[in-house]
C-alpha cells in the first residue's frame, strides 16, 4: 500500500479526483473486463488521420501479400474487375448533332484503343480493391498513335506520397494538398515508385495539378482523402484457412504414414517383448502373423477432416462479403445453387458494381474526356474546346445466367413500351444508329425500311399496326369520295352571295367607312333533291371582310374568312347548347300550339326514355364484350380480312351460346335467343356510342311525331296501349279530352 506523504505531514488525507460514473445503454459501451482486449484498439482519429501513412502502408503490403499468395482472394480481385470494367465502357456524345455525335464518338474509340484505355480500366479497378486505391496521370504522350496525342499514365498509390509531411500545416496530408473546401488542389508524386529498382534513397516529389491526376478509391468517410485495401477486414480470413488447410493436410499425411499400430492389452510381461517405437516395413498382398498378444489398428484422421469443406466455404464467404460478392462467384462453384437463389445473391453485387461504375465516371472518366476534349476540339475542329459536350457511358449489360428468360422479358418491354431499342443497344456496348445503318448495309435496304422492319417486330404482335394501317386507308378512301361528291354538286355549306344592299335598300357610296356594310351573302345554305338552294341566313360584309351586320350577335364584327372555326367555338359552348336549345323550343312548341313548357315535358319524357334504352343497350355491348372476349377492333379486324362470326376462329369458340346468353340477359334488346349469332356480332361491332342529345335533329323529329300522333289521334283506329297514352298526355297536358286540338291548356 503506497503512503502518502501528504497526510502525514498533515495529518489530513488528499482529495482524490472522482472518476466519472458511465451509465451507457448499449452493451458495446459498456467497460467490462470481458471485453476489455476487444475494444484495445479502437481510436476518435478522423479519416485522413487513421489512414496514415504508416496505416496504409502496412495495410497495402499485406493486401498485395494476401492477394498473391491465397487463390480465392486472387480471383476475387480479377473476378471484380472483370465485372466492373468487362470491355470497357462505350461513349454516348448528344450533340443534337447526329453526324457530329457519329464522328466524336468513332475518334474516341480510335483515341481509347490507341493508348489501351479498357486495359487501364481494368487494372486501376484490380488496384482499387487490392490496393485501396488507383492513380492516373493524363499526359502528353508524343509515341500515342493518334492526332490527339494525351496520354493516360498508370502509377501505384506507393508512388503518390510526401517523404515529409509538414507539420501542423492546414489542408495537406500525405501526398495531397487541398484547398479550403476540402478539394484536392496538387498530388505530390515521386518520379520513381520507392520499391523500383531505379529509385535512390531520397526523391523530390514534383507537385501536379489535381486536373490531371485521376484518383479513384472508395470513400467509406466524410473528408476521407486517401483510400485504404477494400477487403482489409476479412484480410486475416487467409491466413486462418491457409492454417487449416494446412492442419487437414498434416493429419491426413500422418494417418498415411503408419500403415498400422500394434498395441497390446495384456499385462507386462505376459506378452511377447517389441522394441518400443520400432518399425517393420509390410510387403503388399501378404498375410503377417502378429507377436503374440498384440493388435493392429489403422490410424485415422478423423479431425479436421469431417469439418474442412464447410469451414472453407464459410471462409472464402466472408473474404468476399466486403465487395457483396456471392460465394459462388467467389469460389466459382454454384454446385450448391439453384438458379433463382444464384440469380438472387447477384443482386446486392451488381448493385454495388452500378455503383462503382457510377464513382469512375466521376473520378476518372468525365475527367479524362475533358482534357480530351480540349485537344480534340483543336485537332478536328468539333467545337470550342472549353464547351465540353453532354455525354453520357453506355456500361455493358451484366451477364445472365438463363439467356432465353432475359431476352423473353426484354421483348416483352419492347411490345409494351417500357423500353426501347435505343437502351437495349446501349446496355450491350453498341449505338443504335450504327447498328441499324450496318443492318441497312448487310440487307441492301435502306435505314428507313429497317426501322419500319424494326417497329413491324415489336409493335405488330396482335396486327395492330395493320388496323392503323387499314384505318388510314378508309379514312383516305371517304375523303376521296367527299371529294368526288364535291366535284358533281354545290357544297350543303358554301356561302353564296346575292345582289349587294338591294335587300335592304341601302346605297352603296363610293366613300365606304370602316364597318360599314359593302356586301350582302346568303350562308349555310344546302340543296334539295332537286338540286335547289334551300335555306340560309344573310350576313353583311365590310370592305376588310369582316361581319357587320346578320349573323349572331356574337359575330359582329368577326373576319368571315374564320367562320367555320368561330361556329365550332360556340358549338363547344355549353352556354351556347343551351341558347340553342331554348331557340328550338321556343320555336316548335310555337308550330305546334303549345307552351315551351309543355313542350320542354314531353320531350323530357320522351329523352328519359331514350336514354334508358341507350344505357340498356350500352350495358348490353358491355356484358357481351366482356362474356364472348371480343371488341369492335376485333370485329373489324376479322371482316377486313373477309371473316365474320361463322370463321373458324380461336376467340369465337361457342360463340352461338355466348349470343344466346346476351339475348337472354338483355330481353328489352328484341333478340331472339334460339338465333342471336347475327345481331349480337352486329351489336359488339357497333362499338361505344354517345348518349342522345337534346339539340339533335333527330330529337326534336321525335317529339314532333308524338306530338302530331296524339293530334291526329280521332282520324284512325288507335290500339289500346295508344288510346291509354294519348288519354293521359291529354288529361295531363293538353286540356279537355273532348277537344283534342287545344292543347294550350284549360287555363286558357
Amino acid at each position: 500500500m503506497a503512503i502518502d506523504s501528504v497526510a502525514l505531514y498533515t495529518g489530513r488525507r488528499r482529495a482524490q479526483p472522482v472518476k466519472p460514473d458511465i451509465r451507457a445503454r448499449y452493451d458495446a459501451a459498456s467497460d467490462s473486463v470481458e471485453f476489455q482486449n476487444y475494444w484495445a484498439n479502437v481510436d476518435a482519429y478522423d479519416a485522413d488521420s487513421a489512414n496514415s501513412k504508416g496505416v496504409r502502408q502496412k495495410l497495402v503490403k499485406r493486401s498485395r501479400y494476401e492477394a498473391g499468395s491465397n487463390g480465392y482472394a486472387d480471383g476475387i480481385a480479377q473476378t471484380h474487375a472483370n465485372f466492373l470494367v468487362g470491355l470497357g465502357p462505350t461513349l454516348s456524345v448528344k450533340t443534337g448533332d447526329r453526324s457530329l455525335n457519329q464522328r466524336i464518338n468513332a475518334e474516341w474509340r480510335k483515341w481509347s484503343k490507341a493508348i489501351q484505355l479498357r486495359r487501364k480500366l481494368w487494372t486501376a479497378a484490380h488496384a482499387k480493391l487490392v490496393d485501396g486505391e488507383s492513380f492516373g496521370i493524363a499526359t502528353a504522350n508524343p509515341s500515342v498513335d493518334h492526332p490527339v496525342k494525351l496520354d493516360v499514365i498508370m502509377i501505384e498509390c506507393d508512388q503518390v506520397t510526401t517523404p515529409y509531411v509538414p507539420y501542423r500545416r492546414e489542408g495537406v496530408i500525405d501526398g495531397v494538398t487541398f484547398d479550403q473546401y476540402g478539394n484536392p488542389l496538387i498530388y505530390d508524386i515521386l518520379p520513381q515508385h520507392p520499391g523500383s529498382q531505379w529509385a535512390v534513397y531520397w526523391q523530390d516529389p514534383k507537385p501536379v495539378a489535381a486536373r490531371y491526376v485521376l484518383h479513384w478509391f472508395h470513400c467509406r468517410r466524410p473528408q476521407q482523402h486517401r483510400g485504404v485495401p477494400e477487403c482489409k477486414s476479412t484480410m486475416q480470413v487467409g491466413a486462418s484457412s491457409r492454417r487449416w488447410r494446412e492442419a487437414t493436410v498434416s493429419a491426413a499425411e500422418t494417418a498415411a504414414s503408419f500403415a498400422a499400430l500394434l498395441y497390446t492389452e495384456m499385462p507386462p510381461g505376459d506378452a511377447e517383448p517389441v522394441a518400443p517405437f520400432s518399425t517393420l516395413e509390410i510387403e503388399r498382398r501378404m498375410m503377417a502373423a502378429l507377436p503374440m498378444g498384440y493388435k493392429a489398428e489403422q490410424m485415422q484422421a478423423q479431425h479436421p477432416n469431417a469439418s474442412y469443406d464447410s469451414f472453407n466455404r464459410a471462409q472464402i464467404a466472408e473474404l468476399a462479403r466486403p465487395k457483396n460478392m456471392p460465394y459462388n462467384m467467389a469460389a466459382c462453384d454454384s454446385s450448391q445453387s439453384n438458379y433463382a437463389s444464384g440469380r438472387l445473391d447477384f443482386q446486392p453485387y451488381f448493385t454495388g458494381v452500378d455503383i462503382e461504375r457510377a464513382d469512375c465516371e466521376d473520378c476518372v472518366l468525365d475527367k479524362l474526356f475533358k482534357q480530351w476534349w480540349r485537344e480534340a476540339a483543336l485537332v478536328f475542329g468539333f467545337g470550342d474546346p472549353r464547351d465540353v459536350p453532354e455525354h453520357q457511358w453506355d456500361w455493358p449489360n451484366h451477364p445472365v445466367a438463363d439467356v432465353g428468360t432475359e431476352a423473353s422479358a426484354t421483348n416483352v418491354k419492347l411490345r409494351n413500351g417500357t423500353l426501347t431499342l435505343r437502351q437495349v443497344y446501349a446496355d450491350a456496348g453498341d449505338d443504335y444508329d450504327e447498328a441499324v445503318e450496318t443492318m441497312a448495309r448487310d440487307y441492301g435496304v435502306s435505314v428507313e425500311k429497317i426501322k419500319e422492319t424494326l417497329l413491324l417486330a415489336n409493335f405488330n404482335a396482335t396486327n395492330q399496326i395493320g388496323s392503323i394501317a387499314q384505318a388510314d386507308v378508309q379514312r383516305d378512301v371517304a375523303q376521296t369520295n367527299a371529294q368526288s361528291r364535291a366535284a358533281t354538286q354545290k357544297p350543303p355549306q358554301q356561302p353564296q352571295a346575292v345582289e349587294a344592299c338591294d335587300c335592304e335598300s341601302e346605297s352603296m357610296t363610293a366613300s365606304i367607312q370602316a364597318g360599314e356594310c359593302t356586301k350582302w351573302i346568303t350562308y349555310g345554305t344546302g340543296t334539295d333533291d332537286e338540286g335547289n338552294r334551300t335555306g340560309g341566313r344573310k350576313m353583311c360584309l365590310d370592305s376588310d371582310g369582316n361581319i357587320a351586320k346578320g349573323g349572331p350577335k356574337s359575330l359582329s364584327g368577326k373576319p368571315f374568312a374564320k367562320l367555320g372555326q368561330l361556329f365550332k367555338k360556340i358549338n363547344n359552348n355549353p352556354a351556347a347548347h343551351q341558347a340553342r336549345f331554348e331557340r328550338a323550343v321556343k320555336q316548335n312548341a310555337q308550330e305546334f300550339g303549345m307552351t315551351p313548357e309543355q313542350y320542354k315535358e314531353i320531350g323530357d319524357e320522351l329523352w328519359n326514355e331514350e336514354l334508358g334504352r341507350h344505357r340498356e343497350r350500352e350495358r348490353a355491348k358491355q356484358y357481351a364484350r366482356k362474356v364472348i372476349g371480343i371488341t369492335q377492333a376485333d370485329i373489324d379486324r376479322w371482316e377486313n380480312a373477309g371473316l365474320d362470326y361463322t370463321s373458324r376462329q380461336e376467340k369465337l369458340r361457342g360463340f352461338d351460346e355466348y349470343a344466346s346468353m346476351v339475348a337472354q340477359q338483355f330481353p328489352e334488346l328484341g333478340i331472339d335467343p334460339n338465333d342471336a349469332e347475327a345481331e349480337v356480332w352486329d351489336l359488339v361491332k357497333e362499338g361505344v356510342t354517345p348518349p342522345p342529345s337534346k339539340n339533335s335533329d333527330e330529337y326534336h323529329r321525335k317529339i314532333a311525331e308524338f306530338v302530331s300522333t296524339m293530334q291526329r289521334g280521332g282520324n284512325r283506329q288507335r290500339t289500346a296501349e295508344e288510346e291509354a297514352e294519348r288519354q293521359r298526355w291529354q288529361d295531363v297536358e293538353f286540356g279537355h279530352p273532348d277537344n283534342p286540338r287545344d292543347i294550350k291548356g284549360k287555363s286558357e
